[in-house]
């Protein structure tokens, strides 16, 4: 298991370090921390329930027992089940572009 954890290492450095760049260290914070993103996402379900008739209403019902079932059931019973720590506390020099997380990192709830 060691090999498993020293290739997980690799590819998290790969992409933290060596993939970082200055637009997308400033745009994906935005994106990540933004007040707006679930007002917005509001919105858009509203919409899709009052202009895309049958269509649109199923989608949005389907997204929610998705969300809702994928993140309740599924995504924080693993992560409480599996309890890996966040990179950030076995790799020192992790670029951090937000705050730590209280949460365990596996699996990820995007």
């Amino acid at each position: 298991m060691d090999w498993l954890q020293s290739l997980d290492v690799a590819i998290f450095r790969f992409i933290n370090i060596t993939l970082s760049n200055p637009f997308f260290d400033r745009v994906m914070p935005f994106f990540s921390s933004n007040p707006l993103f679930f007002p917005t996402l509001f919105v858009l379900g509203i919409l899709m329930l009052w202009k895309g008739g049958a269509r649109g209403r199923l989608c949005v019902l389907m997204l929610l027992l998705a969300a809702g079932a994928g993140d309740a059931l599924i995504i924080n019973l693993l992560k409480h089940s599996i309890g890996r720590l966040r990179p950030f506390n076995d790799i020192a020099e992790t670029h951090l572009l937000v705050g730590r997380g209280g949460s365990g990192s596996m699996p990820s709830g995007h």
